[in-house]
């Protein structure tokens, strides 16, 4: 098995110099970059959007990033996109490898990426104190996966001591940068008043409202919990929630598995009355160790609540 991954190894290379001495450098580092790069980078070129982890074409990105990195092999934007690449292919050993490399170029986002890895204990052992390492060095040039990484290690204690006030100056600072997941981290914070800051449930909706317009699934789900519960000025809305609890679960969030679960079950939000789905659904979210899932769908199966 090993001799014939080799073999196919060679074959592809041989194939990726071969079209890459026959186009233009630019035509192949264009090509790498519609395919992958980081929305959030920075340094890409002007005129690319940039493309959401989850969203990348694994198959169409790892034959352009490839056959660019063969082109311009010391380029740590093409090295880290190329990582990216095998990363939604959920090939982390080689995507850490990419990372490392850019990283070792000085490349702020392969530094957040890589500690994405660790954080995961993805392609290399679980290592929260070096994910904090990684994502500082990420944070303290500005980068907003970087800045919202550390914060988000930094809130729970994982690798550092647990500072929720720093984390949310860290959310801060990458939410005015754009960045979905640390709209949605400051919007936690503001909702439940932590963090240092005061509780405000419009804010926790304007900023949950930020990450679901990207398309961020756990905006999605929480802005859908808001429209159930009339919070932050907005008028209760089951059917908005619903559409959104749909969105999240797409996705595969497991807050909006169980919350599109317990509306089937009680039909809300215009949804038929359908205990069969209700239970698919907890199943999902439960199966990604979601507490509140897995107690809906014990109910579901019959067994008796758990005592208060």
């Amino acid at each position: 098995m090993r001799s014939a991954r080799a073999a196919m190894a060679l074959v592809v290379g041989f194939s990726c110099s071969a079209a890459a001495a026959e186009k233009p450098l630019a035509e192949l580092l264009a090509a790498c970059d519609q395919a992958a790069a980081n929305p959030f980078d920075n340094t890409r070129p002007v005129g690319i959007p940039g493309v959401r982890l989850e969203k990348i074409v694994p198959e169409t990105a790892i034959g352009a990033c490839e056959e660019a990195a063969t082109a311009a092999p010391e380029d740590a934007r093409i090295a880290m996109q190329l990582g990216r690449a095998y990363q939604a292919a959920k090939d982390f050993d080689a995507a850490r490898i990419q990372f490392v490399k850019a990283y070792q170029s000085g490349n702020a986002l392969a530094a957040a990426n890589l500690a994405s890895l660790y954080a995961k204990g993805q392609g290399v052992p679980k290592d929260d104190a070096e994910a904090v390492r990684l994502f500082k060095i990420a944070a303290d040039q500005g980068n907003a996966q970087g800045q919202n990484g550390l914060g988000y290690l930094i809130e729970n204690g994982r690798g550092a001591p647990k500072d929720e006030i720093e984390a949310a100056g860290l959310f801060r600072l990458s939410a005015d940068q754009g960045y979905p997941l640390a709209q949605h981290n400051l919007g936690r914070l503001y909702r439940t008043g932590r963090g240092g800051l005061p509780k405000d449930e419009r804010e926790a909706v304007r900023l949950f409202k930020l990450a679901a317009d990207q398309g961020y699934a756990a905006g999605q789900a929480s802005l859908g919990l808001a429209y159930i519960g009339g919070l932050g000025g907005l008028s209760k809305d089951e059917r908005e929630a619903v559409r959104l609890f749909k969105l999240a679960a797409d996705q595969g969030d497991s807050i909006g598995q169980a919350s599109l679960g317990l509306a089937y079950e009680r039909a809300l939000g215009g949804l038929p009355k359908d205990e069969r789905e209700a239970a698919r659904l907890y199943k999902l979210a439960a199966d990604q160790a979601n507490a509140v899932a897995q107690s809906f769908l014990a109910r579901a199966n019959g067994a008796p609540p758990a005592p208060k």
